[in-house]
């Protein structure tokens, strides 16, 4: 059984496409939420990383 290869040919987001993907996920889900009585719920969970233990 063979793996399937990564396409070499694509290449890596950049920050600002990265933002910019976050920014059109945003406002379609105001466009798609409005009119509404409550706001679109953000939330940002931070990476909590383990300490390192000897």
């Amino acid at each position: 059984m063979s793996t399937p290869e990564k396409n070499s040919h694509t290449p890596p987001e950049s920050t600002d496409e990265k933002i910019q993907k976050k920014e059109d996920a945003l406002d379609e889900a105001l466009e798609e939420g409005f009119p509404a009585s409550d706001p679109v719920a953000i939330s940002i969970t931070p990476k909590i990383k383990k300490p390192a233990t000897n």
